[in-house]
């Protein structure tokens, strides 16, 4: 599976980290960072899960809050 661009500076290029997690009972764990930007996507313990969080893109957003939506 292949990375998107990075959301932020939209560089290509982007990288799988493998992390060590925890003291006793460790696991790895895998994040997509940005080579540009530094950027990094959420961990999962799977590498195909990591690279579809980071390939993850909303494609809608709330309305701003204004001092309109204050309550009284």
């Amino acid at each position: 599976m292949d990375t998107k661009p990075c959301p932020f500076c939209a560089y290509a290029k982007n990288r799988i980290e493998k992390v060590v997690v925890g003291r006793t009972t460790m696991h790895y764990e895998f994040y997509v960072t940005c080579e540009n930007c530094g950027a990094t996507g959420p961990c999962d313990l799977e590498r195909s899960g990591a690279i579809e969080m980071w390939n993850l893109r909303r494609t809608e957003f709330p309305k701003p809050y204004t001092t309109d939506d204050k309550p009284d």
